[in-house]
């Protein structure tokens, strides 16, 4: 019954996917982690069929392009992409890490988030329509929402929090870290299993890609802002995403699978 809280809570703060509204308690949030990269199954899913559909039909690369850039967006609100805009903020400022973290809690958007999440999306979608469409490519899209989910979900219970207060710590406060751990780290195992199944070269440099995410993280986070924030998690999931998306147009342009 408490994996099924966490999944209901874990649709109903990172998807605009309906939910059964209920009171939430600290059972709602002990695995919403594990939870977590359920979103990125639909995600994927979502993804995969647009894959198919544009298989299916004569769709021109760039609509191919703008619906997986725009699909993730829509399922998950672009809550993400909010993270995003407010790290880029923070760090345009240049301030000292507390200035930062008041920062990331203004609800106002500054014109660098603009400037930012504007380059992002251009990036995104051009990376979208290098994409090689086939149903190796369709599958290695699946699997990508799933990824960024797991390695966010890990570095959320691992890196160092700034703060005691914020969505963040409240899902590390109330977490049964140890088998939310477990868990994470089985479903990150499967999830490389299923890009090793594809292709061992694409393997090889998503893991290589989602390390030097991880440690742009770290540094981010410890030195910018004294630790993790609910926030940085998201900013570090469209980094991810974003650089998962160049490995798999990569795959496809050199014949990878």
């Amino acid at each position: 019954m408490k994996a099924i809280k966490s999944v209901i809570a874990a649709f109903s703060t990172f998807s605009r996917i309906p939910m059964p509204k209920t009171e939430w308690d600290e059972d709602y949030m002990r695995y919403l982690m594990p939870a977590f990269p359920l979103v990125g199954v639909v995600v994927g899913l979502a993804l995969f069929a647009w894959c198919q559909l544009c298989l299916a039909f004569p769709l021109s690369p760039f609509a191919f392009a703008v619906g997986v850039t725009v699909l993730p967006l829509l399922i998950t609100g672009g809550i993400h992409v909010d993270g995003f805009c407010d790290v880029v903020d923070a760090l345009s400022s240049h301030a000292e890490p507390e200035r930062k973290r008041a920062i990331l809690k203004d609800p106002h958007v500054g014109a660098f988030a603009v400037i930012g999440v504007t380059a992002y999306l251009l990036v995104f979608a051009a990376c979208a329509h290098e994409l090689t469409l086939s149903q190796s490519t369709a599958l290695a899209l699946l699997v990508m929402p799933v990824l960024c989910r797991c390695c966010s979900g890990l570095t959320a219970l691992v890196f160092p929090r700034s703060a005691s207060q914020g969505m963040l710590s409240l899902f590390g406060q109330s977490a049964d870290k140890k088998i939310c751990l477990v868990v994470l780290v089985i479903e990150l195992a499967a999830c490389l299993a299923f890009v090793g199944w594809l292709s061992l070269p694409l393997l090889a440099a998503m893991v290589v890609a989602l390390a030097a995410c991880t440690l742009l993280l770290h540094r981010i986070a410890m030195k910018e802002f004294g630790g993790m924030s609910g926030d940085l998690s998201g900013f570090y999931l469209q980094v991810c995403k974003l650089a998962l998306l160049f490995c798999i147009a990569l795959a496809g342009g050199l014949a990878w699978f």
